[in-house]
């Protein structure tokens, strides 16, 4: 050695830099082939153990890091050489022996050369069948779900095999995450299968030794992945998914649990042979591999399920992108992620292809770790999902394939399947003569039937794809047959009888003559029976009368919230006039404006209302000061010739996209209406007199629902003003009052929920009303802790529309009645006939059914999302329509 240096040392300047640049040349080694790595010290982890070493110290015993598999086994198996072939798989891959451990503060691999692994044997031959079938089961499910010890402890394989009967095996393989992938497993079995071969006649193995291990992986990927390397990788996928949306709201029939616990089942459906050449033949068309077009053909579904223009999915890649990676045992997959956007409603064909375009880009930049890329992005976190994504697609060519062994059969046992890393995991398997589509899903958040179904509608959806490659990706059908059958014809089928010929006093004093004793409306201490309230509202009748009050004139009610409220809306209705309700709280610029515009010719007011609503043109009759010239009147009914055709009440809009709108609504709009909730909602009470709760203003539709229950018996409690503005007074209210029936704002109720509404068993209404706007998801999650009390979303809007043959505009109001339990079965609608002639307004909530009787609903087909339920009435959907 000294001789050499002193030889480099007498070398001129000019050939030392020669021989220095031949020694690096020497030296540098190629990129793109990994070296082996001196085995002297502990190992790095590759960046997927770093992440799956972190999961396992926070959650050492969860059987979800485990790959397993169950093998049945049948012949004359030679159990001792068995043990000695899966041993001679351990010696050959080294990650098989290797243990973890933390030194200063870095975790590192552990090689043993001296690991084993025994074969347990268990014998259930003896048990009786039926004792057998259990024992096995249990047996087999606690011994693949048994956790690993990481740090100290080799092998990460245990093998188990259970004697079922004389020349009947079950072979049990279990491997830990960090050390296995799916493919490893595949490996596993093919080794032991060749080794088995070769070892019966007794010959040496033909398995080529490994060129590398993994420790020698691992410490390339660490090496290879920094500075630009790691720049362009890490650039493209923050690219991609900025602004991404993290979480994909997929209608669930459960809420979320707050911490995600990974319970599963799978449901199973092989794809028609039809379908499946088809979806082949477009694949080839458009130059995709199947993987890519079943990938969009997912995406799609998503994307009709929630309705969401942005979806991503997460894909597992193999990362086995080198010759020598293939046949290495090893945790090298990663997880990518595939984000589709639909916003521009492109062709399927468009589609699809930008499907491709960003398979193979993302391809070329696979080899960054999703950990790193969940650290970078840094979403919002949260113990109920899965961080980016909460769907995974997984493409197989074909199932595991076992060796041929003279005497042996092998057979790959599925067993149940009991774990679910997301919330849906769609795995297809593509094999000689069909497609497999494995539905993977979290029992916590889904029902099987929901799966069922999904799996039915993703059929429907390929039909389309294979069959209309240029058709927009809306057009896309989703309804079977069955459900096409149900929800346009059925569903639609709504005619039933009403009293046409009826008007909504005359139902009312109907009800007089039936429960006349009974208590009809409460205000703070005063109520007044149905007898009462009836006489009271005759004498107002006959007073509006002399004042010339008749069919369709509108009488202003400015009233505040009192018994009298309740006389004077139901003495307009039994004059013949319509109801045009003014919050005496509202600001005097749009108190007089909504007089004026209304042009009614009689205000029913009070005397502090006065100064507001003097005018020469307007009558004004207060309640309070005029009521004993009033109460002379006599109380006896009085009719009007009019009926069902005639107006009800005119309610102004809010004015927030402009100046305020009256709408009319006919008497046979609210006795239609009175009908649908009968049905809809209270079909299943007992027939017995509710507590009614009138929390809505009477200016909003809203108050029509609680307002025409004394059509049906029950009593109407008039939630005062300063307790309607006070969450704990409220709540203390629905106590003493014995609230059966509450309608409320989102807002409202989530203030309520917020200082313990849920608390409080003894307060809980049988039903309520949630309306005004949308409901969030969070909230409705709340609610489901209370079991006993029903909520109905009664999300309302008014809209115009124009009836196609009849020269004149209508005004129509759209009520949308419906329940949240169980909320995935999911329908996408379509459009039949003109949709000039049958439109119908979508609402933001996406889970909806019809049938309001006497209305027919035909939905638009853009992003049009319903519900299908099973028990009938459980939910409706109601037009209203109106002159």
């Amino acid at each position: 050695m000294h001789n050499t240096v002193t030889r480099i040392e007498n070398l001129s300047a000019e050939k030392r830099a020669l021989l220095s640049n031949l020694l690096k040349n020497r030296s540098r080694v190629d990129p793109k082939v990994i070296p082996k790595r001196h085995r002297e010290g502990g190992l790095p982890l590759s960046f997927a153990q770093q992440r799956m070493w972190f999961l396992a110290q926070l959650d050492p015993e969860n059987p979800n890091y485990n790959v397993a598999g169950a093998i049945r086994i049948s012949g004359r198996l030679n159990i001792l050489l068995l043990e000695q072939c899966v041993n001679e798989v351990v010696r050959r891959h080294e990650v098989l022996r290797t243990t973890f451990s933390n030194v200063k503060g870095q975790t590192e691999q552990i090689l043993s050369n001296n690991s084993r692994v025994p074969l347990a044997l268990l014998d259930l031959s003896d048990l009786p069948l039926p004792d057998k079938d259990a024992e096995q089961d249990k047996r087999i499910k606690r011994e693949l779900q048994k956790p690993f010890v990481l740090a100290g402890t080799a092998p990460l394989l245990r093998m188990t095999l259970l004697l079922l009967k004389p020349q009947e095996f079950m072979l049990l393989l279990s491997m830990h995450h960090i050390a296995s992938d799916e493919w490893s497993l595949r490996i596993l079995i093919s080794e032991i299968g060749q080794l088995y071969q070769t070892f019966i006649k007794v010959e040496p193995s033909l398995l080529p030794e490994l060129a590398i291990q993994y420790a020698d992986y691992a410490s390339w990927q660490r090496s290879g992945l920094e500075g630009e390397t790691r720049d362009k990788q890490l650039g493209y996928w923050l690219n991609l998914l900025a602004d991404a949306p993290h979480v994909l709201d997929l209608p669930s029939d459960r809420p979320r649990p707050s911490i995600q616990t990974n319970q599963g089942a799978i449901y199973s459906t092989v794809l028609p042979q039809t379908l499946a050449d088809g979806i082949i033949r477009l694949s080839r068309a458009l130059d995709m591999t199947l993987f890519m077009t079943l990938m969009g053909a997912f995406s799609l579904l998503l994307h009709r399920y929630t309705s969401r223009n942005d979806v991503c999915i997460g894909y597992p890649a193999t990362n086995r992108n080198k010759p020598e990676l293939e046949k290495l045992i090893g945790f090298f997959v990663n997880t990518l992620v595939m984000r589709s956007r639909l916003a521009d409603n492109p062709s399927i064909a468009d589609f699809l292809t930008q499907v491709r375009r960003n398979l193979l880009d993302a391809q070329k930049h696979q080899d960054f770790p999703f950990e790193q890329l969940v650290e970078e992005l840094n979403p919002e976190r949260a113990l109920s999902y899965h961080p980016l994504f909460q769907a995974m697609f997984v493409f197989q060519h074909a199932s595991l394939e076992f060796p041929e062994i003279s005497g042996l059969g092998f057979e790959l046992n599925e067993g149940e399947h009991t774990t679910s890393k997301f919330d849906l995991t769609l795995s297809a398997v593509k094999t000689e003569d069909s497609i497999i589509c494995k539905f993977v899903y979290n029992t916590d958040i889904f029902e099987e039937n929901t799966i069922v179904r999904m799996s039915e509608h993703f059929k429907i959806l390929l039909e389309g794809i294979a069959g209309q490659p240029e058709t927009r990706i809306s057009e896309l059908p989703l309804l079977t047959p069955t459900e096409r059958q149900e929800i346009l014809i059925d569903w639609n089928t709504t005619q039933a009888d009403y009293p046409k010929q009826k008007c909504i006093h005359q139902l009312f004093e109907e009800q007089v003559e039936k429960t006349p004793d009974a208590v009809a409306v409460v205000f703070e201490e005063q109520s007044l029976t149905y007898a009462e309230l009836n006489a009271k509202a005759n004498q107002l009748a006959r007073y509006l009368r002399s004042k010339g009050v008749g069919p369709d004139v509108l009488v202003g009610l400015c009233v505040e919230r009192s018994l009298k409220m309740v006389i004077g809306l139901l003495g307009i209705l039994k004059a013949g006039g319509a109801y045009v309700p003014i919050d005496p709280c509202y600001p005097r610029e749009r108190i007089i404006y909504l007089v004026e515009d209304s042009m009614a010719p009689i205000i029913l007011t009070q005397a502090v209302q006065l100064d507001y609503l003097r005018s020469s043109k307007i009558t004004n009759i207060c309640l309070d000061k005029e009521w004993p010239e009033i109460s002379r009147q006599s109380s006896m009914n009085l009719f009007v010739d009019m009926d069902s055709r005639h107006l009800a009440y005119v309610i102004y809009t809010s004015g927030s996209t402009g100046k305020p709108k009256g709408v009319m609504i006919q008497q046979g709009s609210v006795i239609n209406l009175n009908k649908g909730l009968l049905s809809a909602i209270f079909h299943n009470e007992e027939k017995r007199q509710l507590r009614v709760a009138l929390n809505a203003p009477i200016v909003f539709d809203s108050s029509v629902k609680q307002l025409i229950s004394l059509l049906n018996g029950h009593t109407l409690c008039l939630i005062p003003e300063e307790i309607r503005l006070d969450d704990m007074a409220f709540l203390n209210y629905l106590k003493l009052k014995q609230i059966d029936v509450l309608d409320c704002t989102p807002a409202q109720l989530k203030d309520l929920v917020s200082i313990s509404l849920l608390a409080h068993v003894e307060l809980y209404p049988k039903i309520v009303l949630v309306g005004g706007e949308s409901i969030e998801y969070s909230l409705w999650r709340n609610l489901s802790k209370m079991p006993k009390t029903r909520f109905i979303d009664g999300y309302e809007f008014l809209g115009r529309g124009k009836f196609a043959g009849r020269g004149q505009r209508l005004l129509f109001s759209l009520l949308v009645i419906f329940r949240y339990f169980s909320m995935l079965d999911v329908i996408v609608s379509e459009v039949f006939g003109d949709p000039e002639q049958k439109t119908a307004r979508m609402i933001d909530s996406l889970f909806l059914r019809f049938a309001e009787k006497n209305d027919e609903a035909f939905l638009s087909k853009v992003g049009g999302y319903f519900r299908a339920v099973d028990n009938p009435g459980q939910m409706k959907f109601q037009f209203g329509l109106v002159v």
